[in-house]
């Protein structure tokens, strides 16, 4: 997989962290697409198997692969100890996203469709991102991450229900009520983080425009709803130059 193919990948796995990668230093760009395509690989797990032992091997499979060397043919892994291992405590994170996969994996009956994504994971995805920016980030802890997560997620829960033509439910309101009151909770800290890690969390410029935009739809759509790309690649150049200043 060369880089070519893996930025590929990663925009069409999770378009809104792979644009707020072409934010960070070109030298760390590569390392946050392989975040998202590690996200991608144990994502499709439950799609390629049904069978609960077989899940907890593909996971396994992972976590040998990384951390321990082995199948080292894999361009994916080659990728993430080349970014990673000169750090050994953001190596050591990558197990947070391989755990956070595997507790989705195990919290749902073999037969019944997991969402691909759970709050947990996209902490991960967040943490792992702002440390690899800068290894000595010390200005948020772990309940921030997970508050940025779970806003994250269900922004994503938002998105695919309104997918469906019949979408419009009283749980679909409490979501939005609940994810607009996390957004605003983490206003503050979102402004004051230093401007090296604001590429790991840029994502969440967009939470504001897609409440939004499900306010003001028709509740009858039928295509993915979204924010225009360049409007969303507008919204994150705004977030760096102002510190989320400008994001409400």
């Amino acid at each position: 997989m060369d880089r070519g193919t893996l930025e590929e990948l990663s925009f069409n796995h999770d378009f809104d962290r792979a644009l707020a990668s072409r934010f960070a230093p070109r030298h760390k760009r590569p390392g946050l697409m392989a975040l998202i395509a590690l996200d991608y690989e144990l994502s499709k797990i439950d799609r390629a198997t049904s069978d609960p032992m077989l899940r907890r091997i593909k996971i396994e499979f992972w976590r040998e692969a990384i951390f321990e060397n082995k199948n080292a043919g894999l361009p994916l892994v080659t990728e993430l100890r080349h970014c990673f291992s000169t750090n050994s405590k953001q190596f050591e994170d990558l197990e947070l996203l391989l755990s956070a996969h595997e507790k989705r994996l195990n919290t749902a009956s073999p037969d019944i469709l997991i969402p691909r994504r759970n709050k947990e994971g996209q902490a991960a995805l967040f943490k792992l991102a702002c440390n690899f920016l800068e290894p000595s980030n010390d200005a948020t802890n772990d309940a921030f991450f997970e508050q940025c997560g779970g806003v994250y997620d269900g922004l994503g829960q938002l998105r695919e229900m309104m997918c469906n033509v019949d979408h419009e439910n009283a749980d679909e309101a409490n979501l939005v009520e609940r994810i607009r009151r996390s957004y605003q909770a983490l206003q503050e800290t979102l402004r004051e983080m230093p401007v090296v890690v604001r590429a790991g969390i840029l994502p969440l410029a967009l939470v504001s425009p897609y409440l939004d935009l499900y306010q003001t739809s028709d509740k009858k759509i039928e295509k993915r709803v979204d924010v225009h790309p360049l409007r969303r690649a507008f919204l994150m150049w705004r977030a760096v130059r102002s510190g989320f200043k400008a994001v409400k």
